[in-house]
């Protein structure tokens, strides 16, 4: 292996554990929104206590899927859920 790619993935194993929780970090900010709008009817997020719908995953690893999630929206809203797509814009990270 060149020292290089040897580098970079020692370099990618040791700053797993800081870009894997500020994933589920913002997984978590996503899946807090979702719930509240209105055209999303149902959200399902291993991690979330206020989510609604089954939790299976929660189950599977250690500390659950928390970085995946799931959402719906009501067929008869299905022009206001793509509007809900197509409004989301970046949030500025904090601090």
């Amino acid at each position: 292996m060149a020292p290089m790619s040897a580098f970079e993935i020692l370099q990618g194993i040791e700053t797993l554990p800081l870009r894997m929780a500020r994933h589920v970090d913002n997984a978590r900010r996503v899946v807090a929104w979702l719930i509240e709008q209105p055209p999303v009817a149902a959200v399902a997020h291993s991690g979330a206590a206020v989510a609604s719908g089954p939790r299976p995953a929660a189950r599977l690893p250690p500390r659950g899927l928390r970085a995946v999630f799931t959402f719906g929206t009501p067929s008869t809203r299905a022009r206001r859920a793509g509007s809900l797509v197509d409004a989301l814009r970046p949030v500025p990270a904090p601090g």
